[in-house]
């Protein structure tokens, strides 16, 4: 294995787990600087919204600047903006820290792909690119619990004292294993977006937005929906934080031999629905640890299969900046709209909140994800011929309930591109 491509995987690992990691000290921080849950959510929120928007603005605008500074001023920055974290005296502060973490990990991110692809030759690239992604998915599966679990047993602080020596450790690897390499191409903002414009592309980004903002949502709050079934217990909320992220590891794998051998539209269709159903189910079965734990792997399942499932219309439109990496928006769309039902709820550990929670910021947008489909059926999506750019656009966010549901289902993706998958 290629220790240049390790160290940059580190780096991947290190902004991943700085995006979930909060999920796991939310109520100490929250206690902390004397502020809701809601408040205290947007530390999320400030990382992932900047990391998103920024990523791709920062790889046009800094396509001058060689590869090993940029990522070196990303990592440096990453790690200040960490330790800055820990201590500011103040939730605004720390909010302003968290901003500058996400500019530092959209500086890095899009460049340590890029560089990973400089490193090999041609026929290994593929190889090297998902040594580097991988980074971010055993964040999920690893990063995130034991950030949990350290700041669970000590201070929510030295998690994130966590999070600044991965980033450190990276930091110093890629000073001394990577050489210079060449100025990356300039691409234009205008066409590293451009595939957006394209429906195919467009309904599919729109359906995993919708369907992965109730997943993201309940993950952001994730000690506070399992707070009955975790009793306090770091070790506990760190296994059920691994398992989240493990299962949607195997998810991942499993998807594949699905969709080649049913096809990617009913895969997807099928899986949403069972994710509606899943995510209604958790105030129930987030009460106990075992109904917890089994909500977790199920949901996680499904999870993985759709995003699988859309991620080959994604490729197939823009493959250099459309992918199911995507899904992150989803996230920061709806980490913001969870903390909106929490500072409504009054106490989130009630289960009256957690109710409300779950079958507002998670049931809904996954069934309106499903009514993305159900507009397009009836041709509320009109396409301009032969340019494949989306003209008109109904989407009713105010659908809240599940009547209609099956129809919505039955149509979803009827015309979007992975239904002959």
């Amino acid at each position: 294995m290629d220790r240049r491509l390790l160290v940059l995987a580190l780096g991947m690992f290190a902004l991943g787990t700085d995006s979930f990691v909060v999920a796991g000290i939310l109520p100490q921080i929250s206690h902390v600087f004397h502020a809701s849950i809601g408040a205290a959510g947007q530390m999320t929120t400030a990382y992932a919204l900047t990391y998103a928007l920024l990523a791709p603005t920062i790889a046009a605008l800094a396509a001058g600047i060689p590869r090993k500074r940029l990522l070196l001023i990303g990592l440096g920055l990453f790690v200040v903006s960490n330790l800055a974290t820990t201590i500011a005296p103040s939730l605004g502060l720390a909010l302003l820290a968290r901003v500058l973490a996400g500019v530092g990990a959209a500086t890095f991110s899009p460049t340590a792909t890029g560089a990973g692809a400089m490193l090999v030759p041609p026929e290994r690239r593929g190889f090297a690119l998902s040594v580097i992604v991988a980074g971010l998915t055993t964040a999920t599966a690893l990063g995130s619990p034991i950030g949990a679990v350290i700041g669970g047993l000590s201070d929510w602080r030295w998690t994130f004292v966590f999070v600044a020596a991965l980033g450190g450790v990276a930091f110093i690897g890629v000073w001394a294993l990577l050489p210079e390499m060449e100025l990356a191409p300039a691409i234009t903002l205008g066409k590293r977006i451009a595939p957006i414009a394209d429906a195919r592309v467009a309904l599919t980004l729109a359906t995993t937005l919708l369907a992965m903002s109730g997943i993201f949502t309940v993950y952001t709050y994730f000690s506070v929906v399992f707070d009955h079934a975790v009793g306090g217990q770091a070790i506990v909320l760190g296994v059920l934080l691994v398992m989240w992220g493990a299962t949607g590891t195997v998810s991942n794998l499993l998807a594949g031999r699905l969709i080649d051998s049913f096809g990617s539209h009913k895969v997807i269709v099928l899986m949403l629905g069972l994710l509606v159903v899943d995510m209604v189910s958790f105030p129930w079965t987030s009460l106990h640890v075992w109904s917890a734990a089994l909500a977790i792997a199920v949901g996680r399942l499904r999870m993985g299969h759709t995003r699988s499932a859309a991620a080959p219309a994604c490729y197939a439109g823009a493959r250099h900046c459309a992918g199911p990496d995507r899904t992150e928006y989803g996230g920061h769309l709806f980490w913001r709209n969870g903390g909106r039902h929490y500072r409504r709820g009054g106490d989130p550990r009630h289960r009256r909140t957690s109710t409300r929670v779950c079958r507002r910021s998670a049931g809904s947008p996954c069934a309106t994800g499903v009514r993305i489909g159900d507009a397009a059926h009836h041709g509320r999506i009109r396409t301009a011929a032969g340019r494949g750019r989306i003209t008109g656009l109904t989407i009713p966010l105010a659908w809240k309930g599940t009547p209609g549901m099956a129809f919505c289902l039955a149509s979803l993706c009827r015309h979007c591109p992975w239904h002959h998958g």
